[in-house]
């Protein structure tokens, strides 16, 4: 299980990346929304929580575009767009935060535990029994969120008491990696390997 208590320096660097993912650029006036992604041909289209229309999603900003670009079909986004004088067009000014549809489910770690990604903002802990045998969890589910990043995603991890930030890596469909790193140095802490 994860066992890093963060430092005040840390806490601040945590709080530092949810204001910067969640800047929203100062021209024109954006509003929140969110949904799942579904992508057809070269179109991004958000299906939105609150009224499931469907949004085709564009961004002046090479990486917002970039980004957008990462996700699949049944990925889910929360973001800060304009609606566009080309109605069910929205022009993305910010990504609050992602969720990956193929992070969900359950991974065994090489800590000898599993790890239940229950839904696209909260997972849980529990004992692996034999080989791939996940015992009941014990412990509440911790929440998480992920940024887009240059090469990885940038989770956020926490639970009542502690807090985690690292890089998240889909290496394939059946193998992932969280590293995470020392804020102050830079030097990683742990890297927990994820298999299917």
């Amino acid at each position: 299980m994860l066992n890093v208590v963060f430092t005040p320096h840390m806490r601040l660097l945590i709080l530092l990346i949810s204001i910067h993912f969640s800047l929203i650029s100062s021209s024109g006036y954006a509003s929140t929304f969110s949904g799942i992604i579904s992508k057809k041909k070269s179109q991004i289209v958000l299906i939105d929580d609150n009224n499931d229309e469907a949004y085709i999603l564009v961004s002046n900003a090479l990486v917002i575009s970039n980004n957008l670009s990462k996700l699949s079909s049944g990925d889910y986004v929360s973001l800060d767009a304009a609606v566009s004088a080309k109605k069910y067009s929205l022009t993305v000014k910010a990504i609050n935060y992602i969720g990956l549809k193929s992070l969900l489910g359950t991974w065994v770690g090489d800590d000898s535990y599993c790890y239940n990604f229950i839904s696209f903002t909260e997972f849980v802990v529990s004992n692996l029994v034999g080989e791939k045998i996940c015992a009941s969890p014990t412990t509440s589910a911790l929440t998480y969120t992920i940024n887009p990043g240059s090469k990885t995603w940038t989770m956020l991890i926490s639970n009542e008491v502690t807090s985690y930030v690292g890089d998240l890596k889909l290496k394939s469909p059946v193998s992932a990696q969280i590293e995470l790193f020392n804020s102050e140095t830079g030097v990683a802490l742990k890297a927990l390997n994820l298999k299917r």
